[in-house]
């Protein structure tokens, strides 16, 4: 593999790709820093701008985000895709969307990331703890979905977009309208996702493509957001409506003894086990301009019900509730801002988060937990000369209260060792910091070095869990005595940004007391593996490259290309950490026309390059290195008489390459990620 890492990294000197979100560059406003551009911002913040994924289409959101050197995901089949920032996840990142905090019981690892992607307009990436605005438990950092409002003369126009996958059988719809006129605004979205069990790469199977069973999935979300504005404030509602039914992958053997002959089928109605998630989120982002400071005030409420169904025996594609929860959060967040304008800045603010967890399910894993957070922040930012200087402090009071919770059915397992108490009570008080600065060389070349810290609370599943985890193959046991997460990351990087030519390096150290994973006993409980919750010290490092070319007198062929390296490890023994992706590198070309018939032609060829993971987890599986190509052409073609279609045709995993993902959930199992996919994009905009 390490040849073919080389190879790879040859031919992107004569080929790139147009389609990879380039973020460090965009001098777009950071949303965390009101009114700081991003070359100001001294910590690894990076920004998509979402509508670069309409020339590169993707089952589901986080395909897009993983291109990015800093961001993995951990998946569990076709719909199921949990961010990994810098080898972090769960709950020591966060998700923000709505201008609040999201939460969809993210303390498991076969929970999606629970948000949809349109129609947001930018999606923000923050690699480590230096989130002092956004909020407690970002020990590995933070993804922050925006949508920007219409603008105050946005006549009203709209958009519908089609999309279908051939390996899933999967069609993807998208609608959304909007208008700004005078002081008022909204703006209205719809989409729909619909998948069938994908088939894996490398062939066939008994003359059948060989399919990735259960792993179908349907998707359905509605948003909508109105305002009213002036020069002295604004106020902005939002409202999001997320159904997800999630299909959990299983081994083969088991599907047809559960539901014997349905080995042939390619259908959409969900069969047990699977999920079903129902979020909605109602949100109000409010701004006060205090003479030249302001004032923002954001509130939400968010209410999640998951349920999983489990295979039942009165017959085939019978099913039962097996866990149910009910999570409820509130959010407060409130800040002021000093005047952005003048050469040292000052923000600081409250924040308040609430959480209430209840079951209602016959299994009982995690117990029935309320969390309470407060939080008091202050930020500086000082520009001298070629020097932007920015430092924070943040001091937190967590407290998490879990209560003892009947079982309405015990299970079966009837399990004999012995388990973590139910009822925890836990507080905890961390302060954490960040501090960092920005030399601008020149016009075009900043250098960045900062230093941060942050802490990750153990979440209540960790804490008391007790029991067997559906499509994980094995029995959990939580740990009353774990204690908070805290980490010091140091990050140095290098950018430079001309016309026709960018490029960034950076390299981080994030070291990590009481750092908090799982991990198998070597206990069974029948035939599942018992896994416990431990901590040790910890430490994580690595390499991310960016590099864009696009000179003027080759207007029409583009170069990029995108890595990524890390390592994880415990410090005391060496041992590998868990969820770490292996190393990568994303590059290709992209062509750039037009004619009089013809306009913003494109055609990109892609490579993915993943080197082997030989460190794999005490519980993992080392996996090979494999390489991908990826095609993508489109274009608005002569339809109409000013260009509202936009077409685009793709091809994913071009030659069919078996492979396994290495934080993929089912690889244990022996299944590889999805085979060739075969596609058509059409949009509309009226």
């Amino acid at each position: 593999m390490k040849k073919i890492m080389v190879i790879a990294l040859l031919c992107s000197s004569m080929w790139s790709v147009a389609q990879t979100p380039s973020i460090l560059f965009d001098t777009v406003f950071i949303s965390a820093l009101k009114g700081s551009l991003n070359n100001d911002v001294p910590f690894p913040i990076s920004q998509v701008i979402a509508r670069t994924f309409q020339q590169r289409p993707r089952p589901q959101l986080m395909h897009q985000l993983a291109l990015l050197p800093s961001v993995s995901t951990i998946s569990a089949g076709g719909g199921i895709n949990k961010p990994i920032i810098r080898g972090l996840s769960f709950n020591q990142i966060q998700v923000f969307g709505y201008g609040i905090r999201m939460d969809n019981q993210s303390w498991d690892d076969r929970h999606d990331i629970g948000i949809a992607g349109s129609p947001f307009t930018h999606i923000e990436i923050i690699s480590g703890p230096a989130a002092i605005l956004y909020g407690p438990n970002i020990l590995g950092g933070a993804i922050v979905f925006r949508e920007l409002p219409p603008g105050t003369d946005e006549s009203f126009h709209g958009y519908v977009q089609s999309g279908l996958f051939s390996n899933s059988r999967g069609l993807n719809l998208d609608a959304g309208i909007r208008q700004g006129k005078s002081g008022k605004y909204f703006a209205l979205s719809a989409n729909l996702q619909g998948h069938t069990n994908y088939t894996q790469g490398g062939g066939k199977k008994d003359k059948e493509p060989a399919m990735a069973f259960n792993s179908k999935y349907t998707n359905i979300s509605l948003k909508g957001m109105a305002g009213i504005r002036n020069e002295k404030r604004s106020h902005q509602i939002n409202y999001s409506l997320y159904q997800q039914f999630l299909g959990i992958v299983e081994d083969e053997n088991l599907e047809a003894l559960n539901n014997p002959g349905k080995k042939a089928e390619r259908d959409y109605e969900m069969e047990a086990p699977y999920q079903f998630v129902q979020t909605h989120v109602i949100s109000s982002e409010s701004k006060f301009k205090t003479g030249k400071s302001q004032l923002l005030l954001n509130a939400g409420y968010q209410f999640n019900r998951r349920k999983e169904f489990e295979p039942g025996d009165t017959g085939p594609k019978s099913k039962f509730l097996a866990v149910a929860l009910d999570l409820q959060t509130f959010t407060t967040d409130l800040q002021w801002q000093s005047d952005r304008s003048r050469a040292f800045r000052f923000s600081g603010g409250f924040q308040f988060f609430s959480q209430y967890n209840k079951n209602f399910g016959n299994w009982v894993l995690v117990p029935d937990a309320r969390i309470i957070t407060t939080g008091l922040f202050g930020l500086t930012q000082w520009k001298s000369g070629a020097f932007d200087i920015t430092a924070g402090i943040r001091a937190d009071a967590n407290k998490l209260s879990t209560f003892t919770t009947p079982i309405q059915q015990p299970d079966t397992l009837n399990a004999t060792i012995s388990g973590p108490e139910q009822a925890v009570k836990k507080n905890y008080h961390p302060a954490s910091f960040s501090a960092g600065v920005v030399y601008h060389l020149n016009a075009d070349m900043q250098l960045k070095l900062s230093l941060a810290s942050g802490y990750a609370a153990p979440n209540y599943a960790q804490l008391t869990a007790y029991g067997r985890h559906e499509g994980t193959y094995r029995f959990e046991v939580g740990n009353n005595n774990l204690n908070i997460s805290k980490n010091l990351q140091g990050d140095i990087s290098w950018s430079i940004r001309r016309p026709g030519f960018q490029a960034s390096v950076s390299a981080y150290l994030n070291s990590i007391g009481q750092y908090i994973y799982i991990a198998p006993s070597g206990e069974y409980v029948k035939d599942l593996k018992v896994y416990r919750w431990k901590q040790d010290n910890a430490v994580l490092k690595g390499l991310e490259l960016e590099l864009n070319i696009h000179p003027a007198s080759v207007s029409w062929l583009e170069y990029f290309l995108t890595a990524g390296i890390i390592r994880g490890q415990l410090k005391e023994n060496k041992s590998p950490l868990p969820y770490i992706p292996a190393n990568k590198l994303i590059t290709g070309m992209t062509w750039h026309g037009s004619n009089q018939k013809w306009k913003e032609l494109y055609a990109t060829l892609q490579f993915n390059a993943y080197a082997a993971q030989k460190r794999p987890a005490t519980f993992e599986a080392g996996t090979a290195g494999y390489l991908l190509t990826n095609v993508f052409i489109g274009g608005k073609p002569p339809m109409g008489k000013d260009h509202h279609w936009q077409w685009s045709v793709f091809a994913t995993n071009l030659f069919n390459k078996a492979y396994f993902s290495h934080t993929s959930l089912v690889k244990n199992i022996g299944i590889y990620e999805p085979g060739r996919n075969i596609g058509l994009q059409c949009m509309y905009q009226f």
